[in-house]
Order: C-alpha cells, then sequence, then structure tokens
C-alpha cells in the first residue's frame, strides 16, 4: 500500500477557497534578514545603528550567501527610498551595514561588489551633504582594502574624478576639513590598489594636482593658525608684546612696552 502524505489544511477544515489559511504566502516564514534589518533601523539615542545587530545580519550573511542578492536589493530599494524622502539619517544605516559585512564578510566581498559600487557613486554624488560623502570615501576604503584582483578596475576608475573634485573644495570649517581628510584617504587607497596591480589612471595628474593643492591649503592654515594665536592671546615676553616666528623664518617684531 502506498503512503499517503500528510497536506497542511486550515484548523477549520474546510476546503474554501477565499480562505487566507490556504495561501501560499500564509505558509511562508517572514525573511529572518528583514527582521534584523528592521532591527537595525531602531537607532539609538545618539541617532547611530546599532553594531551589535548589525553583527547579527553578518552572521547571517556569512551562513546564507545565497540570499545576498535578495539582501542587497533590499538594501538598496531601502537607502533609496530614504533618500528620496530626504531622510538622510536613515540613509546612512545602509552604507554603514555594507562597512561592515565588507570588514567581516572577506570571502563574500565579490557578491557585494555591484551594490557596493553604486551606492558609494550615489553618496559621492551628495554634495550638499558633507557626512553622507565622508561615508562613501570610507566606504570606498574599505571596499579597496579588500580587492584581490583587478576585476572592478573600471568602475573605480571613474570614481576619481568625484574624488578629486571633493579634495579641491577647500573650507577652512571643521566639516571641510573633515571631507577633504576622506576623500584623501579614499585617493590614497585607489593610488596604492592601482600601482598593486600596475596601473596607471588617465586621471594621474588631477589626483597630484589634488595633493599639492591640499598641502598648499594646509601650510597656508597653519600660518594663519600661529597669526590667529598670536593675536588672541598676546603673547608677553619681558613686559614686552612679542610677534614669534613664521614658518622658521628669523623674523620677529617687539612692540611697545606694554602700560
Amino acid at each position: 500500500m502506498g503512503v499517503m502524505s500528510r497536506r497542511v489544511l486550515p484548523a477549520c477544515s474546510s476546503l474554501c477557497y477565499f480562505c487566507p489559511s490556504l495561501r501560499a504566502r500564509s505558509r511562508q516564514p517572514v525573511k529572518r534578514y528583514k527582521k534584523i534589518i528592521a532591527d537595525i533601523y531602531q537607532l539609538q539615542p545618539d541617532g547611530e545603528p546599532n553594531d551589535r545587530r548589525i553583527g547579527k545580519l553578518c552572521d547571517y550573511v556569512s551562513r546564507n550567501p545565497t540570499r545576498i542578492p535578495k539582501i542587497t536589493e533590499y538594501l538598496e530599494q531601502r537607502f533609496y527610498k530614504d533618500l528620496r524622502h530626504e531622510n538622510f539619517t536613515l540613509a546612512k544605516v545602509v552604507p554603514c551595514i555594507y562597512r561592515k559585512i565588507l570588514c567581516s564578510c572577506k570571502e563574500l566581498r565579490p557578491l557585494l561588489a555591484t551594490s557596493s559600487l553604486s551606492t558609494i557613486r550615489t553618496l559621492l554624488d551628495m554634495k550638499a551633504h558633507d557626512d553622507l560623502q565622508v561615508l562613501g570615501c570610507l566606504m570606498l576604503v574599505d571596499f579597496l582594502n579588500g580587492q584581490v584582483d583587478s576585476t572592478h578596475m573600471f568602475n573605480l576608475e571613474g570614481l576619481i574624478p568625484k574624488l578629486c573634485k571633493i579634495g579641491h573644495e577647500l573650507r577652512e570649517d571643521d566639516e571641510g576639513l573633515r571631507l577633504r581628510s576622506a576623500a584623501l584617504q579614499a585617493l590614497a587607497s585607489m593610488v596604492q590598489y592601482m600601482g598593486d596591480h600596475s596601473h596607471i589612471s588617465m586621471e594621474l595628474d588631477e589626483v597630484v594636482s589634488v595633493i599639492i593643492s591640499c598641502y598648499e591649503a594646509n601650510q597656508t592654515l597653519s600660518i594663519k593658525e600661529v597669526v590667529r594665536f598670536q593675536d588672541d592671546d598676546d603673547l608677553v615676553i619681558n613686559g614686552n608684546l612679542a610677534v614669534l616666528p613664521v614658518s622658521g623664518q628669523n623674523s620677529a617684531k617687539v612692540a611697545s612696552d606694554t602700560m
């Protein structure tokens, strides 16, 4: 005799066509990664995502690599939705997730490459939001540090003009300095990556120009800081108002005696 297979029936044991218990969707378990991501979006009081919950998602990804395409698609949809609604605080969550996965799941980086590069490109284009551009630069550094071949060289080459444009913005405020520093860090990682794979960028002259301009701006800023220090503190030596030498020059002026 054959064995009759068990069938899943609704609790009412009826075979009503409209019964929701018979729908295929109702018998599918909720995707666990969606619940984990929902927990990550419950931000801490400081506005940052919970690092421990991101770690749970990394563990899930490492155990279920076949689900990575669906996870990246879900994250991209959420990321671009937050950008459209100008919810920039929540838009930072997805780059933070990618950075954590890129660092902790190195063997799975090829599966994340396309989505990661798309996210980086979008972040670098957010001109009015320095914090998002900084996050894009840092995410690019994490991406480059794990590359073992030149598979994505063409796509990475296209990011250099964006980084150079950010590096040329010579702003003296704290956010501007932080943004320029992140761009230079990304350019340094890019140059090292291309050097490791014997590739010379078509934008090499522009990269050198950015580095020189940032060096000159840093020298000018240092001189301004010294002058401001002199003006604010009114350094007094032996009862006289003295002006310290600037940039190693042997020039000093002594003002009249203070009253």
